[in-house]
This record gives structure tokens, sequence and C-alpha cells, in this order.
């Protein structure tokens, strides 16, 4: 993150339990890789951030379904569906926030406002 840049993280909904996260620092550009996996039962919730050392380059898988913007804390996020799964996705200074669920496991607009309610 650019200094004095706040990290967000969502408050993750009742009953997912963390399982397995990724953390990398691709040691070349110095960008940043961090995802965590969370379920309950067959549902499943990934949440990530991306610190980008340049532009933005990550690329998201979509369905034909329209791409929602949806702006809050004067951010815009990116909702979209792809084959039983939701995404979001924002860019907050150099840093890129994403979150996959599965459909109907939570209420992503939610899961977002909750992210900037401890900032």
């Amino acid at each position: 993150a650019q200094e004095g840049q706040s990290l967000y993280f969502p408050q993750i909904p009742e009953g997912f339990e963390p399982t397995q996260s990724q953390y990398y620092v691709d040691p070349i550009t110095e960008e940043l890789f961090w995802s965590q996996l969370y379920q309950r039962g067959e549902e499943f919730l990934i949440f990530g951030v991306t610190k980008h050392a340049g532009a933005p380059d990550n690329i998201y898988e979509k369905d034909d379904t329209p791409v929602e913007q949806y702006v809050y804390h004067q951010v815009s996020h990116y909702i979209f569906s792809n084959n039983g799964s939701t995404t979001a996705a924002w860019m907050v200074g150099d840093t890129e926030y994403y979150m996959f669920a599965s459909d109907g496991a939570v209420d992503m607009k939610a899961l977002i406002r909750s992210a900037y309610e401890a900032v």
C-alpha cells in the first residue's frame, strides 16, 4: 500500500471458517499478492489484495450478465457474475481488492460496506 494508506478488510459473515491462505511477493516487480479462502459447508468466499508496483493487470472472468458499478466510500466497486459465483473488485490507491463468493452465499454490497466500517 502507499505510505499512509489504510488497508480495508471485510467482516467475514458468521459460519465461514478460514481454510487456506496464500501470500507471495514477486522478487522482480515487488508486487504483493495475498488471499484467504473461507468455507461454510459447500459455500466459499475468497478475499484478496494485490499491491501493484505499476498499472493493475489482474484479469477476472465473467459471464454475459452486465457488470454493476457500486460506488461506496467514494470508491467504484465492480460486481459481476461468473458460472455460479459472484465477484467484486476495486482499487484504492495502488492496492486492488477482490472477493469471490458462491452465488447467494453473501450479500456482496453489505460485505463491501463492512470493509470500511473500522476505518
